[in-house]
């Protein structure tokens, strides 16, 4: 697994003839590449993990990028012709008609023209696949030819896990979306409901809510169908409670993983009348974790827009302050009390998740910037929160320039 940041790799890319358009492609597990390009700022960072291997059945996307274009009439216009050869030598081909778009205003000499579906079913080989596009500027009869492969691997479900094998813990997870490995996916989903469920719920003073943490996995295993044999042999192995959480995520995910259960685990799912994953915005604290698990999974902006929503919820909530004094409170009292609580665990997640992945820092940036948020309250909070981590980054910065002068004094820069 590779990373690049493109205002690094492309930075030379502007050196290169006026209107010889030029590209790159790469093969990548992220499903956020397209919001990275719309609702960035301009001045943000686009980042592509880069896949060197994939296994069968996963998904993955062919990124492709170009820059150089000729304008006319201030449109790009461009057309893309591939073809993907596998190891036994068969080709498949495809084509896009030309396509006429405005330039990118990222702050980058390439954009991101097109993302590719692919998915590699059983029958295919296994070895390496060459993928080849041409890119064809229709303003200024310039193209390129452009090449990259991806290693087809299998993975073997059947044998047992080798003793001393680690398996991963959920805080791997939160990253999913950047490196995305479906092999761990399985593994982990044990681990919570084995491990990590019970362990919350022996330590703690109220019952540990495990929605949340499925959430992520009913995300992930919509997309990932390939899992579904995986999932379907660990639930088997499972007892009690923990088989019990399992089954209830298969029920959710619907009859194309219910079916891979044995007849006897097939007759204990029942479909719940309220699927909690398919909220559309949180009405409780704990409701705002479902939507970050659909983002620890995707990356994609759509997950932060009901968290960024719901800050609203404690401009008329009741403060757990104001609460206290009250000697019989009322119904009315609690929900306004749970929507003031929900709304603040809304505002504490979007900067506690922002310190650790800048995607979510970058979003409301952008929404900022766009004017996109309505409400003048909720405004107002990403606002002031984006101001804080502006400051906090800017910190980061002077504290990381202060370090390198003092480790590299005038003169010397570090070389032997």
């Amino acid at each position: 697994m590779k990373t690049f940041l493109l205002f690094v790799l492309f930075a030379a890319a502007g050196t290169l003839p006026l209107f010889a358009v030029t590209g790159k492609i790469c093969f990548t597990g992220q499903a956020d590449l397209k919001d990275q390009w719309m609702f960035f700022p301009p001045h943000r960072p686009r980042r592509i993990h880069i896949r060197k291997s994939v296994v069968r059945g996963e998904k993955v996307k062919l990124a492709v990028l170009a820059g150089d274009m000729a304008e006319k009439n201030g449109k790009v216009k461009l057309s893309v012709t591939g073809k993907l050869i596998s190891p036994n030598g068969n080709v498949s081909g495809w084509s896009t008609p030309a396509s006429e778009r405005t330039p990118g205003k990222t702050g980058f000499p390439m954009q991101l023209w097109d993302d590719i579906d692919f998915r590699f079913e059983p029958k295919d080989p296994i070895g390496t696949y060459q993928a080849e596009l041409t890119l064809q500027d229709e303003n200024s009869g310039k193209s390129c030819l452009l090449k990259t492969s991806i290693e087809l691997t299998d993975r073997d479900i059947s044998k047992e896990d080798p003793p001393g094998k680690v398996i991963p813990d959920m805080a791997k997870m939160e990253f999913f979306y950047i490196r995305k490995d479906t092999a761990l996916v399985v593994p982990a989903l044990k681990d919570l409901v084995t491990k990590i469920i019970p362990k919350l719920s022996s330590t703690q003073r109220k019952k540990n809510n495990p929605l949340p943490a499925l959430g992520f996995f009913c995300e992930v295993l919509k997309e990932e169908t390939q899992l579904y044999p995986e999932l379907a042999a660990m639930t088997s192995a499972l007892e009690g409670d923990a088989r019990k959480y399992v089954l209830f995520l298969i029920s959710c995910l619907g009859p194309e993983a219910a079916k891979r259960l044995p007849k006897d685990l097939q007759r204990k799912i029942q479909p719940p009348k309220i699927n909690p994953f398919e909220l559309k915005t949180p009405a409780m604290p704990w409701q705002v974790e479902l939507f970050w698990s659909r983002f620890f999974a995707t990356g994609k902006r759509a997950p932060l827009l009901p968290v960024i929503g719901a800050v609203s919820m404690m401009r008329n909530g009741m403060t757990p302050e104001t609460y206290r004094t009250i000697k019989d409170p009322t119904d009315q009292d609690k929900v306004s009390l749970a929507g003031y609580v929900t709304g603040r665990t809304a505002l504490m997640t979007l900067k506690k998740y922002s310190l650790r992945h800048p995607s979510v820092y970058w979003y409301m940036e952008g929404l900022l910037a766009a004017n996109s948020i309505r409400d003048p309250f909720t405004r107002a909070m990403i606002d002031q929160l984006v101001q804080e981590l502006r400051r906090m980054e800017q910190k980061t910065a002077v504290r990381k320039k202060k370090s390198e002068t003092e480790k590299f004094p005038a003169g010397k820069t570090g070389a032997k």
